[in-house]
């Protein structure tokens, strides 16, 4: 099944360690239990900062959560990238297409 002694997987289509994003429907897979608990713990407050950062730098307000996610993503999953979406489509980093939010006015 490609498991260490300590619960590590190394492929990561195997893992049973996986968090699905309620508001985005992604479900992000790890390659251990304290990779998923870094992520669950912190995406929401990421998200934040990020989104403060892109308001600054470009000037224009964003809300996105997509983006943030991954690249939280990117940097706690130090073994691998796998996402799957919705319809349960299996998705790599290179296979990855972000293609944009909704452009909606400022109340």
């Amino acid at each position: 099944m490609g498991v260490t002694r300590n619960g590590i997987y190394y492929r990561l289509d195997t893992s049973k360690y996986r968090f699905k994003v309620p508001d985005t429907n992604i479900t992000f897979v790890f390659s251990s239990d304290l990779h998923l608990c870094k992520f669950e713990e912190r995406y929401k407050s990421n998200r934040e900062e990020q989104n403060i950062k892109f308001n600054a730098r470009y000037r224009i307000n964003v809300d996105t959560k997509v983006l943030p996610d991954i690249l939280l993503y990117k940097k706690i999953e130090t073994r691998g990238f796998l996402l799957i979406d919705e319809k349960g489509l299996k998705i790599c980093q290179e296979s990855l297409l972000l293609n944009g939010e909704r452009v909606t006015q400022k109340n």
